[in-house]
């Protein structure tokens, strides 16, 4: 849904149209991604926390509808313990991991190792190459190089980022960009997109919202607007503007919240939207 001049509208502009019939359907699903969404970005991820009211929102809407996911970039482990509620659905490092039974489930399990000695050559390539302020998370499953906190982080990109990218597809590895990062990933078609897929189709939704801010967020999307199209399911994405929102996930997404205090009130609105509805 657009404006004349071709810009996303913000939520609030485009929910009569696209959210309000969401609320009246019957498995409803609300799924989100964590840093920059219900967390403020930060300079080091090991201080990002989930703000108060996005906790305490999503908690009262698992309460009302049938599924409340996070799904994040992060090891899933650790989405668990910053989000911190039980019996919502975490999934992690871009879909390769799920929180079951109080324990990680790997998808692909066997692959997955078998990526780990590649992962450790990249590890060990590009260790020597690290700039002031630039270093490596180590997910087990993935590793993402973080430049934020770097002298110059866009030289930063511009000198790290084809290096990185060469040793890795050199290791048969994925390579991506996120926000002030590399994304190293083994080479299985499972992303957030495909995430969104099997929930939809595992909770029997019949209408869903994603909202995410990053590049690993435009697979959700894609995925959502495919399901809408095959008739699947009602989805609405929603993206989170900041100064570092990819072009293409604006492209991509339905409608636009302005920052993480926007997402808290659509959730509020959306939680007293399902209220209303229940009790008509």
């Amino acid at each position: 849904m657009n404006n004349p001049n071709g810009d996303r509208l913000n939520w609030r502009e485009g929910k009569e149209k696209l959210i309000v019939p969401i609320t009246s359907k019957t498995r409803i699903g609300l799924l989100t991604d964590m840093d920059g969404t219900i967390s403020p970005i930060v300079k080091r991820p090991d201080l990002a926390q989930v703000s108060d009211a996005s906790r305490r929102l999503l908690s009262e809407l698992y309460q009302v509808i049938t599924l409340v996911a996070v799904i994040s970039g992060r090891a899933v482990s650790e989405v668990v313990e910053k989000v911190n509620l039980p019996h919502l659905v975490y999934v992690g490092n871009h879909g390769l991991e799920r929180w079951e039974n109080n324990a990680i489930k790997v998808d692909q399990a066997q692959v997955v190792a078998a990526a780990r000695p590649h992962l450790d050559v990249v590890k060990r390539l590009i260790t020597p190459q690290l700039q002031e302020g630039i270093w490596i998370e180590d997910k087990i499953t993935t590793l993402t190089i973080h430049y934020r906190e770097s002298l110059s982080p866009e030289a930063s990109a511009a000198y790290l980022g084809p290096l990185v990218q060469k040793i890795a597809v050199e290791q048969g590895l994925l390579f991506s960009n996120g926000k002030m990062s590399f994304e190293i990933k083994p080479d299985i078609n499972i992303d957030k997109g495909t995430i969104v897929r099997q929930l939809v189709s595992e909770y029997h939704l019949d209408a869903a919202i994603y909202l995410g801010d990053d590049t690993s967020d435009i697979d959700a999307m894609l995925a959502l607007r495919d399901i809408r199209h095959e008739g699947k399911c009602l989805t609405v994405g929603i993206g989170v503007e900041s100064s570092e929102m990819p072009d293409k996930l604006r492209a991509n997404v339905d409608l636009l919240a302005t920052n993480v205090a926007d997402v808290e009130a659509f959730l509020g609105w959306f939680l007293s939207e399902i209220f209303s509805k229940k009790h008509d």
